[in-house]
């Protein structure tokens, strides 16, 4: 069973489409899957904030711009997805961009009608439940129709960058079973690779990791490079093959020595 993983570029492209180009490369380079972008109208994501509106209008771009982005993904062969962060950003994703699947991040994922609206709007809906206890996301599951629930990817996370030491909780990844991803905010690849470790007795687990291309973007304090991506996506590819081996009878490896069964 292999890991999905998805490439965050987040607003690392700091409103620059020759750096989110370079983004997609990155993520195609490293070996993901899919890279990611936030899209956000300034004004709304800020809730009257009027510093971090500035900081988000240094970062914004049009969806005309990730149309041209969408369609650079496709020609470099790699799946291309947005986080939303309101409902209006829904429709917009899927009917001026042509998205097939959505990402709700955490602050947002505890918005029951968002949820639900994604759910019916996109194929496959990635939900963030950082900030967010286990039974307040199990309440939130069961009031999603059987319908709603299939399409979409709980997806574990904290929301603190980075997280650190005992608050990384991968306890709870473990005992909440409806979890069926993880969004790191770390740059420890043990954390990463103990997640997805235990992502192997999940279903179609996914792993959201962070890429920059320098020093100079927001999220940098969780971010991967590329020679860091590069050798975390070949490290979670050798996990992928440990966990991939049937053992319903002898290993290939072990026939030589079969005589010295008993």
């Amino acid at each position: 069973m292999r890991t999905y993983i998805i490439a965050e570029a987040a607003c690392e492209h700091l409103g620059s489409m020759d750096r989110a180009i370079n983004l997609i490369r990155l993520a195609k380079t490293a070996g993901a899957d899919c890279v990611k972008f936030q899209m956000f109208d300034p004004e709304t994501a800020s809730d009257g904030n009027e510093f971090l509106e500035d900081r988000l209008r240094q970062c914004y771009l049009t969806p005309k711009q990730f149309v041209t982005l969408r369609d650079v993904a496709a020609t470099l062969e790699i799946e291309f997805l947005l986080s939303v962060f309101c409902d209006d950003g829904l429709f917009v994703a899927k009917h001026r961009i042509g998205a097939n699947a959505i990402k709700i991040p955490s602050g947002r994922s505890h918005n029951l009608a968002m949820v639900t609206t994604a759910t019916r709007l996109f194929d496959l809906v990635y939900c963030s439940f950082g900030m967010m206890t286990s039974c307040e996301i199990q309440v939130l599951l069961n009031q999603l129709s059987p319908r709603d629930k299939a399409s979409l990817i709980p997806m574990f996370c904290v929301s603190s960058y980075p997280t650190v030491g005992s608050d990384v909780t991968l306890g709870e990844l473990a005992r909440a079973s409806f979890y069926r991803g993880y969004s790191a905010h770390t740059q420890d690849p043990d954390v990463i690779l103990a997640a997805t470790a235990i992502g192997h007795t999940r279903p179609n687990f996914t792993l959201e990791f962070h890429i920059a291309l320098d020093r100079e973007g927001p999220d940098d304090a969780v971010s991967y490079h590329e020679t860091e991506a590069c050798e975390l996506v070949k490290r979670v590819w050798r996990q992928d093959l440990m966990f991939s081996t049937d053992r319903s009878e002898p290993l290939e490896c072990e026939k030589p020595i079969l005589w010295r069964r008993k």
